[in-house]
């Protein structure tokens, strides 16, 4: 399900609402703060998927 749902918002986020008349060169700190912040949401989203898994071995 967790699939299916970041599958479905990076659709969205990435194709559905893509603006091809607005390209243009994005500045560097904000690419590499988009990227830690994307990199801290993915690890919090693993850390809570695996919350069951350490309750069952506890």
């Amino acid at each position: 399900m967790a699939f299916l749902a970041v599958t479905g918002f990076a659709y969205y986020r990435l194709v559905w609402t893509a603006r091809p008349d607005l390209r243009r060169e994005v500045p560097a700190q904000f690419r590499i703060r988009r990227i830690v912040l994307a990199g801290l949401a993915v690890g919090g989203v693993f850390a809570l998927l695996s919350l069951p898994l350490l309750h069952a071995v506890v």
